[in-house]
């Protein structure tokens, strides 16, 4: 009988470090954090860390090209 494998871990990580998102949307750190304090990005805070939800990189791109229009 063979050994099942163990489930997979996320392929993605569902959180994101600020500097992630920011290195992802393209902008610098500090302007990451400039958009988390002006409330355009949410963010958990976890261990004294702000963590971004993946998907709010798609949501904020989809917005900044829904301003575009």
């Amino acid at each position: 009988m063979p050994v099942p494998e163990p489930d997979d871990v996320a392929a993605e990580p569902r959180f994101l470090s600020v500097e992630t998102f920011a290195r992802t949307i393209g902008v610098s750190r500090s302007t990451g954090y400039n958009l988390l304090d002006a409330g355009e990005v949410r963010s958990v805070r976890f261990n004294n860390r702000r963590l971004i939800p993946a998907e709010e990189v798609t949501r904020f791109a989809d917005e900044l090209l829904a301003q575009a229009r």
